[in-house]
């Protein structure tokens, strides 16, 4: 690490633990060196019951690092929460425990953020060995820059560790609300204020393993072969009902503009819709007036048609949602 410029502005790393031993201490020494050098590393633990604590106090010495340690369990998303209300840096960046970050990453952010909300960047899968797949997350996902809070209302396409955020986005963001995923809510709101930079350069190794949240929610969402009719339409019908928890949670914001307030306003009332019948023409056809609702995450406009017809297909044989 190298020493510290006090007239380079202080970055926090918010960082969140949770029975992280296997990778953790791979994950910190990249912290560590990174080559900003105005940093503050502050990590949260949510009541770890394996080696993590131990791992890291072995890295207290380092001055840069604060730690905190919850009495009981908060969960990921309260806990990113409280982790970021204790940073004090002018830009503040997500970590997870189990990645691998590349030396230049804070550097290369706090160059482009350039006065906007937020940026975000481009990572590389990494398998549980630590070798690359050769996959990027813009394989899977197209991203983009500018303000377009629109495009974040049913997907969320950015990962918390691929953000660093400015501090004035806090002001708007916090305390997270319950029911939506800290990283979606940050993003949303950097979308509605100054917007978010887009860096095309893959800055982290993302380790896809068994124990990955994000791999966690992706097999809880998931159908499986054995599952009955009657428990795919529950499954079916959870999934909208968190969808339109989250549209609630954007549409109460202060910060939205009246015109984002009544396109969700009346996405609700269409989503509402899809309960009871096979296929909802009147919200396919709404989609289609508001395709910039599709404007990051798939590709070409064939890519986000075909995602707009997925989205209108019903549930058919249940109930009204309440």
């Amino acid at each position: 690490m190298k020493s510290i410029h006090k007239s380079q502005p202080l970055v926090s790393i918010a960082m969140c633990t949770y029975n992280g031993e296997r990778f953790l201490t791979e994950q910190l020494r990249s912290i560590l060196e990174q080559t900003y050098p105005n940093l503050e590393l502050v990590i949260v633990d949510d009541n770890s019951t394996d080696n993590t604590i131990q791992i890291i106090n072995s890295f207290l010495p380092n001055p840069i690092i604060r730690f905190h340690r919850n009495e009981k369990n908060l969960g990921y998303a309260a806990n990113f929460g409280n982790a970021i209300a204790l940073c004090k840096g002018e830009y503040i960046s997500l970590a997870d425990q189990d990645d691998i970050w590349l030396p230049e990453k804070i550097e290369i952010l706090v160059a482009g953020i350039r006065g906007l909300s937020g940026i975000y960047h481009n990572s590389a899968f990494m398998n549980d060995d630590g070798i690359l797949t050769g996959i990027k997350l813009s394989d899977k996902v197209h991203f983009v820059s500018g303000k377009i809070p629109e495009s974040l209302i049913l997907y969320n396409y950015l990962a918390g560790h691929t953000l660093m955020i400015n501090r004035e986005v806090l002001t708007q963001a916090l305390p997270i609300p319950k029911g939506i995923y800290h990283d979606w809510w940050l993003a949303f709101v950097c979308m509605n204020l100054k917007g978010l930079n887009y860096i095309e350069q893959p800055l982290v190794y993302y380790r896809i393993h068994e124990s990955n949240q994000t791999v966690l929610e992706e097999q809880n969402r998931k159908f499986n072969k054995t599952d009955t009719k009657s428990v795919r339409r529950y499954k079916k019908l959870r999934k909208l009902a968190g969808s339109i928890q989250v549209l609630k949670i954007f549409g109460s914001a202060p910060f939205i503009s009246p015109k984002l307030g009544k396109l969700i306003e009346q996405l609700i009332i269409l989503e509402r819709g899809r309960v009871g019948q096979f296929f909802s023409f009147e919200l396919l056809t709404f989609l289609i007036r508001n395709i910039s609702i599709y404007k990051s995450g798939h590709r070409g406009y064939l890519g986000k048609l075909n995602a707009m017809r997925k989205d209108s297909f019903g549930i058919y044989k249940c109930r009204q949602l309440s």
